[in-house]
């Protein structure tokens, strides 16, 4: 089973992560609890002292639940990533993000279910969520059930990746040229590269029918939100 953005954190963040020491003592010994202490955990690049706090240093009988209702077994390889991720969240912070999901229909066995499948879902912002079911249901006009099945609609960059690709399947289709970029082979390009991305879709086609659609897909790219070259970049670190 993939585990949806963990490799997306890396190639976004442009830079590889190096060997990590063994966790402290209080947080191994909570990990080692739950068959996890020999495992590498990324996440402690960013939050490296909140590992040692309070709230880290149990799994109380909330956490513990959670984790259950995010049905991953002990076995299962995703298994440690579901764990760490509950461990250094407070239970605050996942109610809301519970909650924002909540708001387009989904039901909380759902809803952690998806956890379970793409435990990183939980490192992501109430307002990269907002904006990105939004997005899929308000312009894409895809049902909220899909990204049960494919997370990578909510990870994925909107402004940088999403919508260009999309409105670039419009424009496709009112040329009335092939291939497009509908159902199944818009969700499978989500996941190029941006050069496999115009293999497949630009440069296939003759030189002033790519030129155009090029030429289109880099006006989608400067498009940006309202107020957002202003926006400051206000990182609050933990909790997420």
């Amino acid at each position: 089973m993939a585990v949806w953005g963990l490799a997306s954190v890396k190639i976004e963040g442009n830079k590889e992560i190096s060997p990590l020491p063994p966790p402290p003592p209080p947080c191994r010994r909570l990990l080692g609890a739950n068959g996890c202490w020999q495992t590498r955990f990324d996440i402690y690049v960013d939050f490296p002292t909140h590992i040692n706090s309070e709230e880290s240093r149990s799994l109380g009988d909330v956490k513990l639940d959670f984790i259950r209702r995010t049905g991953v077994e002990k076995s299962s390889k995703l298994y440690k990533y579901v764990v760490t991720i509950f461990a250094i969240s407070w239970v605050e912070t996942v109610l809301k993000k519970v909650s924002s999901f909540e708001k387009f229909g989904f039901s909380e066995d759902e809803i952690f279910g998806l956890f379970g499948r793409a435990p990183l879902l939980l490192t992501l912002s109430v307002d990269k969520v907002q904006r990105n079911m939004t997005f899929v249901l308000g312009t894409m006009k895809l049902n909220a059930s899909v990204v049960l099945q494919y997370p990578l609609l909510i990870f994925s960059n909107l402004e940088g990746v999403t919508k260009p690709m999309f409105l670039l399947g419009g424009k496709i289709d009112d040329m009335g040229v092939q291939p497009q970029i509908k159902g199944p082979s818009l969700l499978k390009s989500l996941r190029m590269t941006e050069k496999r991305f115009f293999k497949v879709f630009v440069d296939c086609h003759p030189k002033d029918v790519a030129d155009e659609l090029m030429a289109f897909y880099k006006t989608t790219k400067h498009i940006r939100r309202l107020a957002e070259p202003s926006k400051k970049n206000a990182r609050k670190g933990f909790p997420y």
